[in-house]
This record gives C-alpha cells, sequence and structure tokens, in this order.
C-alpha cells in the first residue's frame, strides 16, 4: 500500500511542483549567467510572446507580451530564454523572459548590424 501512495503522489506531485516553480530564485541564478551588454533584437514568429518572470513556462507573467515586428534590447541568454527590456509607452518592463526562438537579433555592439 505504500508503494501505491508513494508512486501516486509521484506521478502528481513532481508536476504540480514544477508549476511551482521558485521564479524569483530561478531569475536571479539565470541572470548571472550570460550577462552582457544589450543586443537589439526583434520579435518574430507568430502571434504574442508572452512574458515571464524567470526562464520557464511556470512564471508566465499574466497580461504581458509582445508582438511581431517589436523591438527590444536583449541583456542576458539561459537555456533557450532571453532576458529583454521593452520600452512601452509610459512603463517600460525591464528584466522579464522570452523565448529566444521568438527573437531575432539586429545588432550587437561588438559586431554592428546583421541585416
Amino acid at each position: 500500500m505504500a508503494r501505491i501512495v508513494c508512486g501516486f503522489f509521484a506521478l502528481l506531485g513532481w508536476p504540480l511542483l514544477a508549476l511551482g516553480a521558485d521564479c524569483a530564485r530561478l531569475d536571479t541564478r539565470a541572470k548571472d549567467a550570460d550577462w552582457h551588454s544589450p543586443w537589439i533584437g526583434e520579435v518574430v514568429g507568430q502571434g504574442r510572446a508572452h512574458f515571464h518572470s524567470a526562464p520557464s513556462s511556470a512564471c508566465r507573467i499574466a497580461g504581458k507580451f509582445i508582438i511581431p515586428g517589436d523591438r527590444v534590447s536583449i541583456y542576458s541568454e539561459y537555456e533557450g530564454w532571453s532576458q529583454i527590456m521593452y520600452p512601452a509607452g509610459d512603463e517600460e518592463d525591464a528584466g522579464v523572459w522570452v523565448h529566444s526562438e521568438r527573437l531575432r537579433i539586429i545588432s550587437r555592439p561588438d559586431e554592428g548590424p546583421r541585416l
């Protein structure tokens, strides 16, 4: 019986733990991984590119996103995610994360334009 209960929690518990990710801790660790001078990027692909508070699908920020054609500053990469800053009207979303595949790098300070 104990094995059945442990197996049940193992099957159900791990996905729940993943959804309850410690976004703040992950964000701090990821920011330190590959910080660089800002690159300029453009959103590509289809539809909204949602913001995340850390580089994890479990850390999505409700109601915050960018769309294809928007330009962003890219500060860091971590396991398929990019940390960006996006100025939007009166406010600025800084330090948010989006999937790197949704960005095309336009220029890097050390390389010049990549058109």
